[in-house]
C-alpha cells in the first residue's frame, strides 16, 4: 500500500490529510502524475495497457485485474 495524492504535488496538491488516500503501490503507479478528471478519462486503456505491457508481480497483475473487472 502507498499514499496517493488526490492532487498529485506536481500540480500543487498539498501534502494533507485531505488531499491523501491510500492506494494500491500499482493503482498509484498507473495513475501517475495525473488530475483526477484526467485519470477518471482513461483509466480503463491505462488499466489494460498496464496489464498487457508491463512487466510486474503476480499480485499486482490480480489487483489490476480486479480493478479493470470493477469498471465494467
Amino acid at each position: 500500500m502507498s499514499l496517493d495524492h488526490y492532487i498529485p504535488r506536481c500540480h500543487g496538491g498539498p501534502d494533507e490529510a485531505s488531499n491523501l488516500f491510500p492506494a494500491h503501490s500499482i493503482c498509484n503507479s498507473i495513475k501517475n502524475d495525473l488530475m483526477p478528471d484526467e485519470f477518471e478519462r482513461v483509466k480503463k486503456q491505462l488499466y489494460q495497457q498496464a496489464l498487457d505491457n508491463w512487466h510486474i508481480k503476480r499480485k499486482d497483475k490480480l489487483i489490476v485485474a480486479r480493478a479493470l473487472e470493477k469498471m465494467q
